[in-house]
């Protein structure tokens, strides 16, 4: 019986290292996939009048997240698939002050939105160069299901994603600046 156990044991270990290669293996290709949607976006942004038309790229903006050190391309579209590569516009836009961007908790995405606070700086610049610049003014832990209470905020910015086990969802709302 204690070899049962024993190997048991040694089966799960082995499991559980195989799982975090996984995890490590595709955070790692999600943030070179990443970075090369954020290197196609980023001449557009600077220079819309001399850009290829915005559907030859699946961009939508750039988010800057100064205190995360991070900048991510923003998709127009949300859909499983473009989750895998960027957050995605979830609902409305930041020219009618009720954005919503929905992004995996991927460490190259959103894994450290948790970490943001009240009064953190937000950047969020359009592929046609409008640039907006917001403030947190809220980080909250909704339930999964809250789909009207992640939309309809009053916020002019959020900002979510799955919590570490996916049973919740955290919100970083934001108010513009300017």
């Amino acid at each position: 019986m204690r070899r049962a156990f024993l190997l048991l044991g040694i089966v799960l270990l082995l499991t559980a290292a195989g799982l975090a290669v996984c995890q490590l293996h595709r955070d790692r290709v999600t943030a070179q996939r990443t970075q090369q949607l954020l290197q196609q976006a980023k001449p557009i942004a600077a220079a819309p009048l001399q850009a290829q038309p915005q559907e030859e790229t699946p961009a939508l903006a750039i988010l800057e997240l100064p205190s995360l050190d991070l900048a991510l391309p923003v998709q127009a579209h949300c859909s499983a698939e473009n989750l895998k590569l960027s957050p995605c516009r979830y609902a409305g836009s930041a020219a009618t002050k009720d954005l919503v961007v929905a992004g995996h908790n991927y460490a190259a995405h959103f894994g450290t939105l948790h970490r943001l606070q009240v009064g953190d700086a937000v950047g969020f610049t359009d592929l046609d160069g409008a640039a907006y610049r917001y403030r947190v003014t809220a980080v909250e832990v909704l339930h999964a299901t809250a789909v009207g209470e992640m939309t309809q905020s009053g916020a002019d910015l959020t900002l979510f994603s799955c919590t570490a086990g996916g049973k919740n969802r955290i919100a970083v709302r934001c108010e513009g600046t300017e």
